[in-house]
């Protein structure tokens, strides 16, 4: 279990942030809450409506705001020698979902057990039983257990028996087409940094490890922007700035700064990717 706190934010929820999976314990002021449901690689502006609907109606209901992502991602379940697709680590996401002020981050760990879970048994086990949600939020082309068989039609159903509101919005449309983790991937192996920043709905941040060589290493299963310089903001672990430096981005998922005056070594975020012309 982890908790951190957030920084209050205007008239949101001032409590803790706190991250449960399936076996540990949630706190009492977490249960009923307003439940995003979805993968979340990356909380792009397609699911900024969502956010700020779960919030409104957390609001309303007085209830947390949370949001579910499962560890691993499937599809590092479903094909683990796949090449590098995530858009954002586990770490970075825990840290943006408390940035956005989240009260809950269901985090269950998807194996073997949790694909086979029937539609059924997902809404009562888990949204109804274990988590006890009010309203779930989602969008409108969320599907959910073995197979992926249960579609919004369930969904709704479920909620109507078993007692929790179902809200359902619609895709982004950008140039004419859906905004998709699928379509930002697409634009970040382009190179494409301003599109890819301009669709995130805070800021598309990295998770590295630092040395006090000024050495950068990338988690195995981040996707990444092509080989080159690129000037880019050092964060902490609190995602503060703490400076902008030169990187050169290796083959093999690593990294050289221009520089090595680091607060400290360890995890730390890079972002504000901006990629630099040597020619």
């Amino acid at each position: 279990m982890y908790h951190a706190r957030i920084p209050p934010r205007g008239d949101e929820h001032r409590m803790a942030f706190q991250i449960v999976d399936l076996e540990s314990h949630i706190d009492a002021a977490m249960a009923g809450s307003v439940m995003l449901l979805g993968n979340f690689d990356g909380l792009h502006r397609g699911h900024k409506s969502l956010v700020d609907t779960g919030r409104d109606l957390a609001r309303q209901l007085d209830a947390p705001l949370g949001i579910m992502s499962c560890e691993p991602h499937p599809r590092q379940f479903f094909n683990p020698a796949g090449s590098p697709f995530r858009l954002t680590t586990r770490v970075g996401k825990r840290r943006t979902f408390a940035n956005l002020g989240f009260n809950l981050l269901f985090e269950p760990r998807f194996d073997a057990a949790f694909a086979g879970m029937s539609p059924a048994d997902f809404a009562r086990t888990i949204l109804s039983e274990r988590l006890q949600v009010k309203a779930v939020v989602v969008g409108s082309d969320f599907r959910f257990g073995h197979e992926r068989r249960g579609d919004i039609g369930h969904l709704v159903r479920f909620g109507q028996s078993l007692g929790f509101d179902v809200v359902v919005l619609p895709d982004l449309i950008v140039d004419g087409d859906r905004l998709s983790s699928t379509r930002i991937r697409c634009w970040l192996k382009e190179g494409q940094l301003r599109k890819v920043s301009d669709s995130f709905a805070g800021q598309w941040m990295t998770s590295v490890v630092l040395d006090e060589e000024g050495l950068v290493r990338f988690d195995g299963s981040q996707c990444l922007p092509p080989v080159g310089i690129y000037q880019v903001e050092i964060m902490n672990a609190q995602a503060d700035v703490l400076c902008r430096e030169i990187l050169e981005l290796h083959r093999g998922r690593c990294g050289q700064l221009s520089s090595t005056r680091l607060f400290s070594t360890g995890t730390h975020f890079i972002g504000s990717w901006s990629a630099i012309d040597v020619f």
